[in-house]
């Protein structure tokens, strides 16, 4: 039996009540020449029995258990298993359109990209509707053409994998695995494979559907201030900076990285429970910086980031802390 075109690797863990439509948006697409590597991370719900039900249904599921070991290793967990030529991640919570994996394959094809994006929205679960995430200009001017991050710079800023298909002759050749044991994996993968790949394209349309959880707003907030989030974000930017530095990238793509950045830096300033919490990550967001960087900052459109990147080169938290009681107003608790 030839290998699938596509190798869908679904992380799972306690997702029992979204499990089902996850799959089943998947299993109805018009493009069936894919297999789904499902690693059931050491869920303790319903879970797993959900998905032994679908690889008992469907031959192209497979269930692979392993004990928990968070998001990262369950992705490198579907790498080494994966036998397709593209590799498409998707979160166990969210969902596509049928043609989803027709249309980026078809680009792909036609492209021959490294990495073939689509646009996404965000779904609401407690609302039932739907909005807008991405730069929809920037998708639309790219949709005709193949590029790289030198010529798309934004695209760097793009942090996501599940919106992709990734060529896996590619992510071999580049050696990359997600970054184990830490939050924001996400980061250095696509930052990483974005500055890497010869050729990208892009289906401007929305294809993925990213699941905001009614309870998500909520503890999206407290988990930003939770300090190991707040660790783990300045580990992860740190090496992914480093990666950038061994690189010979342009102005406008580093401006692209810091645009998105430096908000993140601010949110998760702002979400500090403590006034020596908020020092504490106020210095080490500060060391992340070099002169090049804060000379970027000053070009940057958003006024507020120009303004609290000062404070940052300045040393000045309490500066900074004026700017984000403005931009973050029921954040700051101290």
């Amino acid at each position: 039996m030839s290998n699938p075109m596509i190798s869908v690797i679904i992380p799972v863990y306690n997702v029992e009540n979204c499990l089902a439509y996850c799959l089943d948006s998947i299993l109805a697409q018009t493009f069936g020449d894919f297999e789904v590597i499902c690693i059931n991370d050491g869920s303790t719900d319903n879970s797993l029995n959900i998905l032994r039900e679908y690889e008992k249904k469907d031959k192209r599921v497979h269930v692979i258990s392993k004990e928990n070991g968070g998001m990262s290793s369950a992705r490198n967990r579907g790498l080494q298993a994966a036998q397709g030529k593209y590799i498409s991640f998707i979160d166990s919570d969210d969902f596509i359109t049928p043609d989803m994996f027709e249309r980026l394959y078809q680009r792909a094809e036609q492209a021959q990209a490294d990495i073939t994006i689509c646009n996404l929205k965000l779904y609401f679960e407690d609302t039932g509707k739907y909005g807008y995430y991405r730069d929809e200009v920037l998708y639309y001017h790219l949709k005709n053409k193949v590029f790289t991050v030198e010529q798309a710079p934004k695209i760097v800023a793009c942090i996501a994998v599940w919106d992709r298909l990734y060529l896996h002759s590619f992510l071999r050749e580049c050696g990359v695995r997600f970054i184990e044991g830490k939050i924001y994996e996400d980061v250095p993968f696509s930052v990483e494979t974005a500055l890497k790949a010869q050729r990208m394209a892009l289906v401007p349309d929305h294809l993925y559907y990213y699941r905001k959880a009614r309870d998500q707003s909520i503890t999206g907030q407290e988990s930003r201030r939770g300090v190991k989030h707040r660790s783990d974000f300045i580990e992860i930017h740190r090496y992914t900076q480093q990666m950038m530095r061994a690189g010979d990238y342009s102005d406008a793509v580093w401006s692209a990285h810091l645009d998105h950045f430096i908000g993140q830096v601010m949110m998760h300033n702002a979400y500090c429970e403590t006034r020596k919490e908020y020092k504490d990550f106020f210095v080490a967001a500060r060391s992340l910086f070099d002169e090049r960087m804060y000379t970027l900052c000053k070009q940057l459109k958003d006024v507020s980031k120009q303004d609290y990147a000062k404070r940052l080169e300045a040393g000045d938290p309490t500066g900074a802390r004026n700017i984000l009681r403005q931009v973050f107003p029921d954040s700051i608790r101290h």
